[in-house]
């Protein structure tokens, strides 16, 4: 990662410090003018601040979990790898932000976290480093927001020409997803809330005439988002069931393309009935 943080610095340093990195480190790095390595140098300093950490719960669990934590930061300066010394030339020591994370009490069954963090990110005090973990921490929605960027919306098998135009496709990709994963966040967080700023009045009457009984109770009522998504993700093909896990991306993607589908020949069929009549 040397190449990676030697371009953030000199990118920081073209746009006035609006450019910055953030990584996990899986390496262990020798520290410039010490005898230490960075984990072992870590591992001596005491603690700076604890707090508990909201993250995705373990694979089988519908809900999220709370880790409790402790962490310390420090500003270390690696030295450079041989290698890049050897073959490429480079005698920049990088100078960054550590951050390492533990967790001193698990939860039974399950590993202790222990991440050592890097960034070019200046912290100075308990809510920076905080913060700073806190993005870090988001890194599993933006992988989810990836996968349906690259699966769902298939952006790396697009066949365009001109580059101005693919540039295009994949801004317009990564929109659909991004509204994929927001319509996925606000229901969850605000399951009662109303599904017009999200769904057609079209598309809202499709779901109603698919799924609507006497035992939805729906009926006559404002349709929320969060009922809206279930009916959605059982058209992709999830259960539906209450002890079900939430819908994931697969199933809304899914369940997406077959209500447009389905809302088209609702229109069509409205439309053509208007004229023969």
């Amino acid at each position: 990662m040397y190449e990676l943080f030697v371009e953030a610095l000199r990118l920081q340093g073209e746009q006035a410090g609006r450019f910055h990195v953030l990584v996990r480190a899986q390496h262990d790095r020798q520290l410039e003018d010490e005898q230490n390595r960075l984990w072992d140098h870590l591992a001596e300093q005491p603690a700076c601040v604890c707090w508990s950490l909201e993250l995705p719960a373990p694979k089988g669990l519908h809900s999220r979990q709370v880790r409790h934590v402790e962490a310390l930061w420090q500003s270390v300066t690696l030295a450079v790898p041989a290698h890049q010394k050897k073959h490429h030339g480079h005698d920049q020591p990088i100078t960054l932000t550590a951050i390492i994370v533990r967790e001193p009490e698990p939860p039974p069954g399950q590993s202790a976290l222990e991440w050592v963090l890097l960034t070019t990110w200046p912290v100075n005090c308990a809510s920076e480093a905080q913060r700073v973990v806190r993005w870090y921490a988001r890194r599993w929605q933006i992988e989810v927001l990836h996968r349906v960027w690259k699966t769902g919306c298939a952006v790396e098998h697009r066949r365009l020409q001109d580059p101005r135009a693919a540039k295009v496709m994949i801004v317009l990709d990564l929109l659909t997803a991004v509204r994929l994963m927001t319509l996925n966040s606000a229901a969850r967080f605000a399951p009662n809330a109303s599904a017009d700023g999200w769904l057609d009045p079209e598309e809202q009457e499709v779901l109603r005439a698919k799924f609507e009984s006497p035992k939805t109770g729906t009926a006559g009522q404002l349709l929320t988002i969060g009922q809206a998504l279930r009916w959605i993700s059982q058209l992709g093909g999830h259960r539906g069931a209450p002890s079900s896990p939430p819908p994931g991306p697969d199933s809304l993607w899914r369940g997406l393309l077959r209500l447009q589908d389905l809302t088209h020949g609702w229109i069509l069929m409205r439309n053509t009935s208007k004229k023969c009549g």
